[in-house]
């Protein structure tokens, strides 16, 4: 995807969570408290790479945008947890 975003922002596509199974019990994904993403674009002065796997927090500063009717996340870089 082309376009150009703000400085110290990435657009995102966040992946959908799995249910896990940890000894036997089954923790739904709604009881996750991080989320992921996939890189799509990335602004200047950032850390992550288009294409990188991010986990970032359940409260995250993130701004819903569609572009060509496609659901992504815009939000601060500042805000990565872990960088896949």
């Amino acid at each position: 995807m082309k376009g150009n975003i703000q400085k110290g922002r990435i657009l995102i596509k966040e992946l959908t969570p799995e249910e896990e199974v940890v000894g036997g019990i089954i923790i739904p994904k709604t009881a996750l408290k991080q989320r992921t993403g996939k890189v799509i674009l990335v602004g200047e002065e950032s850390d992550v790479k288009v294409g990188d796997v991010i986990y970032f927090g359940e409260r995250t500063r993130t701004t819903k945008v569609f572009i060509e009717e496609e659901g992504y996340l815009l939000m601060p870089c500042e805000d990565v947890l872990y960088i896949e």
